[in-house]
């Protein structure tokens, strides 16, 4: 049996730092508005945490997603729990230490939840300089990629770069869907230079690295099995608007990487897929089991159009793996799926008119 729980402010978790964490407004709402998501994966026995379960049946039939397992709220969770024997696995969007906290409080006992270490490995492998270090400069030998970043402990490094009179991109270690990502170029103004130093000040350094014309986000998705071999779940094309997350396509995989493969080679997405996996579980084994998304970009060169292999890793499940399970289950093909946003926030998932 599996408890699932959708906790979507898990990457402001995470910067935090806390073991109590109270998660900004945008963050709870999305959690009460969406908590129903993970009814995609919940089989008979399963159970689903939300807040409001009235709430959580509306928006699923709405969306036309069918729970097979139980809703539960954080009052009746832990009866679940109880009932199960202890024959249960916790299965939330991404483990952080605030979440752990918040489910230990409802009545989960500890043998269901990771321990501080293994919380703080997983914080320290979420941190973005991880993944480059790790994953971005491991693929470097590939021909045909592009991606590169530098950790910046001071405003004098990032002011020296600005000289060159390129534009480059600054984000937060931790950060989540575009709220932790600036664009600069020429010379710091008092409010970019306030902001990079607030961040060094919390987070310890700044991510600094070009910025890229891009052509079109992509990203890889990936399940880390107990036995820690990476099973790759699945290719996600998604959208953004100034760097916030907006939506996904829902299609079969051949029709995805069709879309893919008119920028780049067969090849290259083949041996970039191939040596990502291995990476992985060379790097993961032993420290993380779960989900994990890996975005990228096809950018625009001098030279050409280029496959930036890995802009960041995801250490949790993303919406692009909510897209995956929505074709496999349902078999949606030719669907765009969607979050917007009218003071709460919703989930709309529509066929396409072009590709039919």
């Amino acid at each position: 049996m599996t408890l699932f729980v959708f906790n979507p402010e898990h990457d402001i978790a995470l910067a935090s730092g806390l073991h109590h964490f109270t998660a900004p407004r945008a963050g709870r709402q999305l959690r009460h508005d969406l908590g129903f998501l993970p009814a995609i994966w919940a089989l008979k026995g399963d159970a689903v945490l939300v807040d409001d379960i009235n709430l959580a049946e509306q928006k699923a039939l709405k969306s036309n997603i069918a729970n097979e397992g139980v809703w539960v709220t954080p009052k009746t969770v832990g009866q679940y729990l109880k009932q199960q024997n202890g024959h249960i696995e916790i299965r939330p969007w991404g483990w952080d230490a605030p979440l752990v906290s918040e489910l230990s409080r409802m009545g989960c006992s500890s043998n269901l939840l990771p321990n501080d270490r293994q919380l703080e490995d997983i914080r320290l492998m979420s941190h973005r300089d991880w993944a480059n270090e790790h994953l971005l400069r491991e693929l470097h030998n590939i021909s045909g990629l592009i991606g590169q970043a530098w950790a910046v402990t001071g405003i004098k490094e990032i002011e020296n770069v600005l000289t060159s009179k390129e534009s480059f991109v600054v984000k937060a270690p931790w950060s989540s869907s575009g709220r932790g990502v600036r664009t600069i170029a020429g010379s710091l103004t008092d409010g970019m230079r306030g902001w990079i130093e607030h961040v060094i000040a919390q987070q310890g350094c700044i991510m600094l690295e070009p910025y890229y014309q891009k052509v079109m986000d992509l990203g890889l998705e990936f399940m880390i099995n107990d036995d820690g071999k990476a099973q790759e779940e699945g290719l996600s094309l998604f959208d953004t608007t100034k760097g916030a997350y907006t939506g996904n396509r829902i299609d079969r995989e051949e029709d995805k990487e069709k879309v893919v493969c008119q920028f780049i080679t067969v090849e290259l997405w083949q041996t970039v897929k191939e040596a990502l996996a291995a990476l992985l579980e060379q790097q993961l084994t032993n420290r993380y089991h779960g989900r994990l998304g890996i975005d990228m970009m096809i950018v625009e060169t001098d030279e050409g159009l280029r496959l930036h292999p890995c802009v960041e890793m995801n250490l949790r499940t993303t919406m692009g793996h909510v897209a995956l399970q929505l074709h496999r289950r349902y078999g949606l093909r030719h669907h765009t799926m969607q979050i917007s946003f009218d003071g709460h926030y919703h989930l709309s998932i529509k066929e396409k008119n072009e590709d039919k």
